[in-house]
């Protein structure tokens, strides 16, 4: 058992009572103050808000994907705010507290159920439609430094000190550069992300 607080459509006395009712109690409310609708209402905003992006930026990355992380990248950050805000509504502080506070009420709604298979199902999607983005932004990088005879490091590749980099000023500069009189090894770390 874990506590509950009454509520205008919940008058039982006990937790059992509580349990036991599920059409007599309408909205379960825990010491938090969250309800079920508050829970639904967040996961449907995110839900909603994957579905938004991948609509908005599918037509950006037909021609180039390119062209895309060059210029319209950004699109693709609106979900760490709707996470932020959902989390926030929720009172938590990330999604492993988030996945804790849905299995509470998970208790005897299956609408809650249902919302948040569509959630992973979205997340899901969004997941792969990332995944084919750098898959073709990989291919289109290929071809053009095969076309410039440029060569594309793996991990573990071991780089020629005159590489060119850009670092994070967006400064030109070796591997060379950074190597000093006593230092006989450089441990890189490229990092490539998208918003």
């Amino acid at each position: 058992n874990f506590p509950f607080s009454e509520t205008k459509d919940c008058k039982q006395k006990t937790n059992k009572q509580i349990l036991n009712n599920p059409k007599k109690c309408k909205q379960i409310k825990t010491m938090a103050g969250i309800t079920n609708t508050t829970i639904l209402a967040e996961i449907s905003k995110v839900s909603d808000k994957i579905d938004s992006i991948i609509r908005t930026v599918k037509p950006l990355v037909e021609d180039s994907v390119t062209q895309f992380v060059q210029n319209h990248v950004k699109n693709l950050g609106g979900l760490i705010g709707a996470y932020s805000k959902c989390f926030t509504s929720l009172e938590v502080k990330g999604r492993e507290e988030a996945e804790k506070l849905w299995e509470r009420h998970l208790i005897r709604d299956i609408r809650l159920e249902e919302q948040i298979d569509l959630l992973l199902d979205k997340e899901k999607e969004f997941d792969q439609f990332l995944e084919t983005l750098d898959q073709r932004w990989m291919r289109e990088l290929q071809e053009k430094n095969l076309e410039h005879s440029k060569k594309l490091f793996s991990v573990g590749d071991v780089i020629p000190r005159d590489v060119t980099f850009k670092d994070e000023n967006n400064r030109s500069c070796t591997i060379q550069d950074f190597l000093t009189e006593g230092i006989r090894y450089l441990v890189v770390v490229v990092l490539r992300h998208y918003g």
